[in-house]
């Protein structure tokens, strides 16, 4: 069973370029014998792609801003607590290196973190930021609870 989470962040970069700085975050390779457009991270696997109407509606909506790169993740439940740690490390990575409003959901709807305006927020009631995972934060944030889209 995989769990699905999705970081969505406004930019002026292609998918692929927000892609690479998680490759090179994390030192990931493309999937062998899989399709060439997924990557294989430690416990999931890792694709980009433009931000769906449906979905950027959703977070104008809620959230109050439209993204336009979409990276997916999909963790492998068995591994989920490695995967989970990578999968936020490498979200980190890219908001340290790229500008611009962000989320991560997970399941299309339940927000981990958003930056808005420069502000980090994560979430608090969800359980998902342990000290080993705020480690990797290197920016000033902040915890609540966030809502839901």
């Amino acid at each position: 069973m995989s769990l699905d989470y999705n970081f969505r962040i406004a930019t002026v970069l292609e998918p692929e370029r927000v892609l690479s700085v998680v490759v090179d975050a994390l030192k990931l390779r493309p999937r062998t014998g899989g399709s060439a457009e997924e990557i294989a991270g430690p416990g999931f696997l890792l694709a980009a792609g433009v931000v769906a109407p449906r979905s950027k509606e959703m977070v104008e909506e809620t959230l109050g801003f439209s993204p336009s790169v979409d990276l997916q993740f999909w963790l492998d439940d068995s591994q989920r607590h490695a995967a989970m740690t990578a999968m936020l490390q490498s979200v980190l990575a890219v908001l340290r290196e790229v500008q611009g409003d962000a989320t991560l959901l997970f399941g299309g709807e339940t927000v981990l973190l958003l930056r808005r305006d420069g502000q980090l927020v994560l979430d608090s009631g969800t359980g998902a930021w342990t000290p080993e995972r705020l480690a990797f934060a290197d920016a000033p944030y902040e915890m609540r609870e966030l809502p839901s889209l």
